[in-house]
Order: structure tokens, then sequence, then C-alpha cells
């Protein structure tokens, strides 16, 4: 008896570790430091793909490229994403370096000349940013020397606590030759005088010619970025067609396939399977869209699941907006129990704000301003569903005075403001009003009608348009 009920004691302790420990927790949380190294844009792009690691902030040092030039693309390539909300922040502590290395400063990263030099912050600002907000075990990602993670550990000792770990891409050979240890030779020795791990990467090969058109295959904006890397300008460069910074989101993902070993205290992984890279790669990149669900393996693509009118546009909604819209917005409909409007741009609104902060599910706190009123308020469905910042869970508060379509998002101490622009709620409007006059509010006829012009906002309406941003 007393064997049996020491036996229950022990599968209640298990049952009660495994609901209280979090589903969504990302399998890390990382802040990148480069230097505006092509193969840093390329690992960017693997490290931005995967929905289980965590992109908390990029820092640039010079290296490849001054900083500050760094800087401009880096923005670029996350704004080209749509993660507005991802810290930039320049580290200048390293003068009279970066190379200027024709190649990388051609090669465009995105929208440079726009708006280039909005959200790109100072190095201290960031690490008092880090200090007051982020209480995850961060990895820190060095792509080029390692001056950064130096000075926010001399300047903000207290990032000490919550830093799991520094991934440096360099040369692993014991006196560490190789381009980002030129940088500045005296950072190893001071560098290990820290009390965190240091762990040094490396590995390259060769991509295959055809690699670019290999990627065409994946239905991903990092896909795309990455195979848009290999062009004119960066077959220039010697190094164009050759990985080296891209092994750190390898082992990220595969740290299997990395060969250890210690010197000094330093732990140095050395990646030696080259003819498997490109496929590790594609199956990174791959994961853009990867939802994590509770009930099923997947969420089917195949149209000839879902009902009649939906298959008409089906495939072109889930190419235009991409899977993660896609997955939140059937949830939504299934929830809200029936298609609606206002329960759709709940959705896409959600999806938006985890994209700006490149947050993941149950990661934002929310303040909806949509009230409890009808239609207007089924906004709350979408954004729920969405973010799975649900009233169950507690992330999520309605305002009841003055409601509108518009929501406040919090995620590290941040807060934005998404607003639906008044002339999608004007054109709403005027729709809903004169389907109520024509069929009555609770006639068949008007949910119809309803259903048919949700799936036509559905297709119509893009996300990155749709809304106004407010940072507060």
């Amino acid at each position: 008896m007393k064997h049996k009920l020491l036996t229950l004691l022990v599968l209640m302790t298990i049952s009660v570790i495994h609901l209280q420990a979090h589903p969504f927790n990302a399998s890390s949380y990382i802040i990148i430091d480069t230097d505006g190294g092509i193969d840093d844009f390329r690992a960017l792009c693997l490290l931005l793909s995967a929905p289980d690691v965590r992109v908390l902030a990029v820092t640039v040092s010079s290296g490849v490229l001054p900083a500050e030039k760094a800087a401009v693309k880096v923005r670029a390539l996350l704004n080209s994403f749509h993660h507005n909300g991802i810290p930039v922040a320049v580290n200048k502590t390293i003068k009279d370096k970066g190379l200027g290395c024709g190649p990388a400063v051609e090669f465009q990263w995105g929208d440079e000349a726009f708006d280039s030099e909005r959200g790109i912050i100072s190095i201290d600002s960031l690490g008092k940013w880090i200090e007051a907000e982020v209480t995850k075990k961060v990895s820190w990602i060095q792509l080029g020397s390692l001056s950064t993670i130096l000075y926010l550990h001399q300047n903000f000792p207290e990032i000490h606590k919550n830093t799991e770990k520094i991934l440096w891409s360099s040369e692993a050979r014991t006196d560490f030759g190789g381009f980002n240890h030129q940088i500045d030779t005296t950072l190893v020795r001071q560098i290990k005088t820290l009390p965190v791990p240091l762990t040094v990467i490396q590995g390259e090969g060769n991509y295959a010619l055809n690699f670019a058109e290999q990627l065409k295959e994946i239905w991903s904006p990092t896909a795309d970025a990455f195979a848009g890397s290999f062009n004119d300008i960066t077959a220039k460069s010697p190094f164009g067609m050759r990985s080296y910074d891209e092994m750190t989101a390898l082992y990220l993902h595969f740290p299997d396939k990395f060969k250890v070993a210690d010197f000094d205290s330093v732990q140095l992984l050395h990646y030696e399977s080259e003819s498997q890279q490109a496929e590790l790669m594609k199956q990174i990149l791959a994961e853009y869209h990867d939802q994590t669900y509770q009930m099923m393996l997947t969420m089917p693509q195949d149209i000839n699941f879902y009902q009649a009118d939906i298959q008409k546009t089906a495939t072109e909604i889930m190419y235009k907006h991409g899977m993660t819209e896609w997955v939140s917005a059937v949830n939504t409909f299934e929830l809200h129990r029936h298609i609606g409007i206002y329960a759709l741009i709940g959705a896409k609104m959600g999806v938006r704000a985890m994209e700006y902060f490149g947050a993941g599910i149950d990661e934002l706190n929310v303040i909806s301003l949509a009230g409890y009123g009808p239609p207007v308020s089924c906004m709350n469905d979408g954004i729920q569903v969405s973010t799975g910042a649900t009233l169950g869970h507690g992330l999520i508060k309605v305002m009841e005075d003055n409601p509108q379509p518009s929501a406040k998002f919090t995620y590290l101490g941040k807060t934005i403001q998404l607003s639906l622009r008044p002339a999608y709620r004007s054109m709403i409007a005027n729709e809903i009003k004169e389907l109520v006059r024509a069929h009555g509010l609770e006639s068949d006829q008007y949910w119809i009608e309803v259903r048919k012009n949700a799936l036509r906002y559905w297709l119509g309406m893009d996300r990155q348009e749709m809304f106004d941003i407010v940072e507060l």
C-alpha cells in the first residue's frame, strides 16, 4: 500500500511539474552581434527563421564594415521581415576598424534608404534595457569580434545573471586564428575572465551553384532573402559561395553535428559534415511558418480539407499572408463559431504585433480597446487566438469605454498600439450598415453575406498596411 501511495505521489508531482511548465517557451533566447558580412546576413536569416529561437536584439560592431553602416543594413533586414520592434544597437568601442569590403558594402540587406536610422540605439541604451526587462536566460551569438559582449558585461554587470552562454563564430584552433579574432586579439583573454562559458564555433563549406534555386522550393521570406544573397554583387567576393558564420545557426539547431573539444577552459566546436550543411540550412529556413499545436500534428494545407467557399481562395491566402496568419484565422473562426470580419481583424492584428516584436505565443500582454459589444468586440477572439494572450492566461484586459478596433501590446517593457486605419473602419461600417438594411440583423442571409465579405477581406487586407502602429 505504501509503495502504491508513493508511486501515486510521484505521478502527481510529475503532473504538476508538467502543468506548470510553459508549453511555448522558446528553446533559445538570443542576442546577435554582427559586423556586416555577407555570411552574417545569411546567419541572421537562419536565426530569424526558427519559431523556437527568439531574437531579442541585434548589436553591431565594426569588422567587415564600420558599425554605423552595418547597423543600417541590419535595421533594413529586420524591417523587411516586419520585425520593426527588434532593437538594433551600435557598438562604437572599436575605433578605426571596418574594412568596408566592397561586395559587403554594395549588397543591400533591405531598403537601406528608408528611414534607415529609426530603431537604431546606442549600446548603453541596450544594456540598460537588458538589465531592466530581460529575465530569460540569453545566449549571445557573436558573428564578429568579442567587443560587444565584453563591453556590456563590463559596464552592465547584472547581465551576467541572465547570460547562459556565449557562442562565437571563429576558427576553432588553439591559437584562435581567423578574421573575427584578428579584429582585436586581446579580447579572448579578457572574455575568459567573465563568469560566463565561451564556446567557439567553426566550420565552413562551399555552397552548390544551384543552392539559390533549391531555396525557391521553400515558402518563406527568410528563404527568399537567403536566396537573394547569391547574386552578381556577392559573386565578386571570394567568400560569396562559402559559409562561415552560418554555422552558429546550425549549432543551435543541430548540436550533434559538431565535434567537441576543450582547450584552456574554452569549448571548441567544429562542424565536419560539409556535404550536409545545405540540407540542414533548408530545414531551418523551412521552419519559418511552423506552428505549435496541442492536438494536431499540423494544420492541413490541402484545400480539400476545407469547405467549398474556403477552397476558392485558400491557397492564395496561404501564399500571400503566410501560414501563421492562416492558422490563427482558422482557429479564430472555429472558436468564434462563424467567419466574421472583426474576428479576422483581431487575428491579423495579433499576428502583426507578434511579428513586430519577433515575439512568440503567450509572450505579449494585451489591453484591448474593442469593448464587449459586437461586432467590434469580436476582435477580442482573434487577438486571443493569434497571440495566446487569453483571458484564461490572464494576459489580456478588455476596456469598455469608447470601444474601437484598437489594442495595446506590451513585450519586454515596450508597448505599441495597433489601430485599424480609418479608411478600413469606414468601409466595413458602411458595408455592415448596408447588410443590416437589406437583410436584417437576424436573417440567415445577413450572416451569409458577412461570411462572403470576411473571406474577401481575408485575402484582400494586408496586415502590413491595414493598421496604424504607434510606439507608446
